[in-house]
């Protein structure tokens, strides 16, 4: 199967209202060999990361567990979940390797939605098999789209504001926060950047803010965090990483994750530096 990240990031919605019909098994082998992959369930700060896809009928799990989205799922027959310790870069790890497998998902034809406050936890809790160290981040739906938008999920997507996004000029920044990074400065970094800025996140607020160096030999991911959110938006910097490193390998932009001495000067406490894009 040929795969295109930029591709899938570009096409990828959420999706809240399924088909009622069971996935594939060409589909399903291609999910299976994923999770057992550990070099895809791998997170860039080394966490392995994982996850299970739950089968359901009439919304009751083979192990007998009440999924419960609050209305806000119709019809899945699937359920993508697993597990994470409570630390910051495992569950930047978590949204990474979940990201992951959403865009493969995506490039099947499948749907997915990232639920993670809109769903409950002890369902999934029982199913996991959750410890008192871990938590479970998020969950997704998985099925084939369904024909027609419930009345809640087009309101949901109006609510969230789904497809508007920030300005480059409020995202990305060149050598500190003082100059906005131009298209036309990015070069070879335009695509990459501009799928971190197309990416999902809760409830749209875009946390992520890159500064690349004066060199452009580094790109710096700062935390832009937004009181309330802040453990739902740890996912979403493991989104824009995803995004990041998917598209630059695709379009040869070689390098890797690291921390940097970055010398960027930060006056709100609100932003924390988490890694870099050492090319």
């Amino acid at each position: 199967m040929e795969y295109s990240a930029i591709k899938a990031i570009k096409s990828r919605r959420s999706v809240r209202t399924y088909d009622k019909v069971e996935i594939r098994e060409e589909e399903l082998k291609v999910i299976n060999e994923f999770l057992k992959d550990e070099s895809q369930i791998k997170g860039p700060f080394g966490s392995m990361v994982s996850l299970k896809l739950f089968n359901l009928e009439g919304n009751i799990t083979e192990g007998g567990q009440k999924i419960g989205t609050y209305g806000v799922i119709k019809g899945a027959k699937a359920f993508l979940a697993g597990t994470s310790k409570k630390d910051k870069e495992a569950i930047i790890d978590y949204g990474y390797v979940f990201e992951r497998l959403v865009l493969l998902l995506t490039s099947m034809g499948l749907g997915t939605c990232w639920l993670a406050g809109t769903f409950s936890r002890s369902s999934f809790a029982k199913e996991l098999k959750l410890n008192e160290s871990e938590i479970i981040p998020a969950v997704s739906p998985v099925g084939y789209f369904g024909e027609k938008k419930s009345m809640l999920e087009s309101f949901m997507r109006f609510a969230a504001k789904s497809d508007n996004r920030k300005p480059w000029e409020e995202l990305f920044f060149f050598k500190s926060f003082d100059k906005a990074l131009s298209k036309e400065m990015a070069r070879e970094l335009e695509v990459p950047l501009e799928m971190v800025r197309i990416g999902p996140s809760a409830s749209n607020k875009q946390p992520w803010r890159i500064v690349v160096s004066e060199d452009k030999s580094a790109l710096h991911l700062l935390f832009a965090k937004t009181p309330g959110y802040a453990d739902f938006q740890l996912l979403d910097i493991g989104i824009a990483m995803c995004h990041l490193e998917q598209s630059c390998r695709e379009l040869g932009v070689s390098g890797g994750w690291t921390k940097l001495d970055h010398g960027i000067s930060v006056t709100e406490t609100s932003i924390e530096y988490i890694v870099s894009w050492k090319r």
